[in-house]
């Protein structure tokens, strides 16, 4: 298979080395060349699965440096599905943040007041100049300020 010959950033036409030509799919109009072959797409796949950070950085990488149309969209597809399964990552480590920081144990104001106030807490008012103060380790306890 021949390639046609370019021009190099010097002037100069130039046929690309052997065995670096784009392969011609069978099907497809001159010049679009083919796509990547199963065994690539399963190790983009098994990547995007591992490090879905890496995996959109190289498909973006290599997307810009592709001319053939067929692996630019394949590229495409790889770098959305790699930041779709990152985003899908973040949005679980959210959650599981939030449910955990909402399981912390609540201060309870029922039952006697232990260790005593607070030291820095603001009283919550309950009427009549008493305000409810929460203690170090659980309950509360009333102080009537004149």
């Amino acid at each position: 298979m021949t390639a046609e010959p370019r021009a190099s950033s010097v002037g100069r036409v130039s046929t690309p080395p052997p065995g670096l030509e784009t392969p011609q799919a069978p099907g497809y109009p001159p010049g679009q060349g083919a796509d990547y072959d199963a065994g690539i797409k399963v190790a983009g796949a098994l990547f995007t699965a591992v490090l879905p950070f890496f995996s959109l950085i190289a498909a973006l990488a290599l997307r810009g440096a592709e001319a053939n149309p067929l692996r630019r969209a394949s590229l495409r597809t790889w770098a959305i599905v790699s930041g779709a399964w990152l985003a899908a990552q973040v949005l679980v480590a959210v959650i599981a943040i939030a449910s955990i920081a909402h399981s912390v144990p609540q201060v309870d104001h029922s039952g006697p007041c232990i260790g005593g106030p607070a030291p820095g807490a603001e009283g919550v008012p309950v009427g009549n100049g008493n305000y409810r103060f929460d203690c170090v380790g659980g309950g509360s306890t009333i102080v009537h300020a004149p």
